[in-house]
């Protein structure tokens, strides 16, 4: 199942061809809404910005790519709705309610839904907020910059705040749409696009820039290599699972399950379940940090007016702390996704599997299966983040080092469309299956089928 939230039941029936179809006017949409732009800025200086602050240029990727460039409406994109997400993903790990409707079946599914969805107002302001203002001092987006504090420039202010704001918003409820009459997950939909055009503009700059022919030919070689390193790479580390063994103590032939024609199964439990989305919670993080600093400079005094200038020294990419504290907060949301998908169940794994006849050899079914998943869950995480935050944080940071080139855009966006396009896939032949099955199952049948063929249950 898709790391981002959307449920595939409960609604009706749509066919594969026209899922495709939606799919692709509602990304011909966003792309259009990336094209519109609030304020005639120079994208002339904007450009220059993000090439010499990839921080910036890594936020627009995860924004839905090439969307801060023209200042668009949706120049936030669906990236308040990537943090909102990871907000709440991280405080169902606390004992709170919220980890209770994680408990609760579909009915707390929807409702941690429209949590997100809700947190995400907030979010997209605020991010809405600090991005215009640094924008607007970094290139003037328009006089009088972002400020709230005057009758004059008040007004002006709210208005580009609130464009942006329902930009993020528009851009929520088209991946939203994709989610529930698309294919696959809508966030990862317009990830996909979005980073594929990204990787297709900086390799093409790069070639473009190029002192002659000789030269563009053989950066050309070293970037098909690169590439296919990266991609290995990025399979491997967003494929490598942990397989715990499943017997079922039940005939098959009487058994209830669809899915128990054998007695012996296994449990995959993925080391990196969110894919990419730890990287984008990371990188989110340090945006912020980074973003605010400049109000912390300018408009804060004493220790906060300190506070800013010591995040200018290290939250940026040419400093090694940086790296080092991207690299941990990749590690820290993959320990908070992986158990968010362990939890985030109609059902506990272990009731569900004591339900269906199934053990783990060696275990009492109920309470003692679930604390030994949740140890298992602990364990494969570490390596599961250590191996994303090497790939995303710890290549890029090398490359920089031998060659002082920030590739960290490039190589992102690679890793973006690799893992996106692998989950679609998935998606796509979970759909053919169950459209197979259609009509000759019960609907829960049917979600458990849907779960097996995506990977993600026994």
């Amino acid at each position: 199942m898709s790391p981002f939230t959307g449920g595939q039941f409960g609604e009706p029936r749509i066919t594969l061809n026209r899922r495709f179809l939606n799919t692709l006017l509602l990304l011909l949409l966003f792309r259009i809404l990336a094209a519109i732009p609030i304020l005639n800025v120079d994208e002339e200086r904007i450009r220059h910005l993000l090439a010499q602050n990839p921080l910036i240029g890594t936020v627009d990727l995860f924004a839905g790519g090439d969307v801060i460039n023209h200042f668009s409406i949706v120049a936030a994109g669906i990236f308040p709705y990537l943090l909102a997400l990871m907000l709440v993903q991280a405080a169902c790990l606390l004992p709170s309610r919220l980890r209770q409707m994680q408990r609760q079946g579909e009915k707390g599914k929807k409702r941690l839904e429209l949590i997100t969805k809700v947190l995400t107002v907030p979010v997209a302001f605020l991010f809405a907020w600090i991005l215009s203002h640094y924008l607007s001092q970094q290139v003037g987006l328009f006089p009088g910059q972002v400020r709230w504090f005057t009758a004059a420039s008040f007004w002006p202010s709210l208005r580009i705040v609130c464009l942006v704001t329902l930009g993020s918003l528009i851009s929520t409820a088209v991946v939203d749409l994709i989610t529930r009459k698309g294919i696959g997950s809508g966030a990862e939909v317009v990830l996909v696009g979005g980073s594929g055009l990204v990787f297709v503009k900086q390799v093409s700059a790069a070639l473009r820039d190029a002192p002659g022919k000789a030269v563009a030919v053989q950066w050309l070689g070293w970037i098909t290599l690169g590439s296919l390193v990266v991609v290995v790479l990025s399979i491997y580390v967003m494929s490598a699972k942990r397989k715990i063994p499943v017997q079922y103590a039940r005939n098959p032939t009487s058994s209830r399950s669809p899915f128990s024609r054998r007695q012996q199964s296994y449990l995959p439990l993925l080391l990196n379940s969110g894919r990419v989305l730890p990287v984008s919670a990371g990188i989110g993080v340090l945006a912020l940090l980074q973003l605010s600093q400049d109000f912390f400079q300018v408009h804060a005094h004493s220790w906060a007016g300190a506070l800013g200038h010591s995040m200018t020294d290290w939250a940026t990419p040419a400093s090694l702390w940086y790296w080092a504290a991207l690299a941990c907060l990749i590690i820290f949301f993959t320990y908070v996704y992986n158990f968010s998908v362990l939890w985030q169940r109609d059902e506990p794994i272990s009731e569900r599997l004591k339900k269906e006849g199934g053990f783990i050899p060696g275990l009492r079914p109920g309470q003692q299966t679930e604390q030994y998943l949740s140890r298992v869950v602990t364990d494969i995480s570490l390596p599961g983040g250590v191996g994303l935050a090497l790939l995303a944080a710890g290549l890029p940071c090398a490359v920089l080092q031998m060659t002082h080139q920030n590739l960290m855009v490039t190589i992102l966006s690679l890793i973006v469309v690799v893992t996106t396009v692998q989950a679609l896939r998935d998606e796509v032949c979970a759909h053919r299956y169950s459209e197979s099955y259609e009509g000759l199952l019960h609907p829960s049948r049917k979600k458990r089928l849907w779960d097996r063929l995506c990977g993600m249950d026994t």
